[in-house]
């Protein structure tokens, strides 16, 4: 109950400042008032705008960010009311736009070191679609033999082919996995570490969804 009134008589404060022009807090734990939030947007857009000069004007995250950004530094210019900034933006108060806005100049950079916009010299689109869609599974529904269970044996016994009902199709999937699944999406450039939580195996075992399964 004590902890109720408290609060209502801070929200009562909250607003009677701001009806003045004056606010006292944000409301946000940790998130102090800026009263020079008018010359920090200013300051944080244009250097934006800046910034993206050194993305490529075809990238769709520029197109965006920069569309976004001109509207939002019109907006800080056009008035020096703060409460009328936050009802044209509606991004909230002025103190989170200022941290939306040096998060966004701090991730172009990023963005550039990571080389995300570079021309894409890989695969067509076509390749890649063909290459994830491979059936990649060969089992057979009445094999009584799991895929697991059948790459098991098969290392246990050092044999080229499990000796089941799936031997055939279990070649078949063993060249596909190691030789043809994949190649569209292989990258030379990226250095590849083994996963301490998942350690590579011989075989790997793919599943088809569900929807597959039922239509045979």
């Amino acid at each position: 109950m004590l902890f109720a009134r408290a609060s209502a008589v801070m929200y009562r404060g909250w607003r009677v400042s701001a009806m003045r022009g004056l606010k006292s807090n944000t409301g946000i734990v940790g998130l102090e008032v800026e009263p020079n939030a008018k010359e920090i947007l200013t300051s944080l857009y244009t250097k934006t705008l800046q910034e993206l000069n050194k993305i490529p004007p075809t990238a769709e995250y520029r197109k965006s960010v920069e569309q976004m950004t001109k509207e939002r530094l019109d907006i800080v210019k056009g008035t020096d009311d703060l409460a009328s900034i936050e009802a044209a933006i509606a991004g909230g108060q002025v103190e989170q736009l200022i941290q939306q806005a040096k998060d966004e100049l701090g991730l172009i950079p990023t963005l550039l070191s990571a080389r995300v916009f570079d021309p894409y010299d890989g695969s067509p689109v076509e390749d890649i679609l063909t290459d994830l869609k491979r059936r990649v599974n060969p089992h057979t529904p009445h094999c009584p033999n799991t895929p697991s269970q059948i790459a098991a044996d098969a290392l246990a016994s050092n044999a080229c082919a499990p000796a089941c009902c799936c031997a055939k199709a279990w070649m078949a999937h063993s060249s596909t996995v190691s030789v043809r699944r994949g190649v569209a999406l292989q990258r030379d450039d990226v250095p590849m570490r083994q996963s301490k939580s998942f350690p590579t195996e011989r075989f790997v075992e793919l599943e088809l969804p569900a929807i597959e399964d039922n239509a045979k």
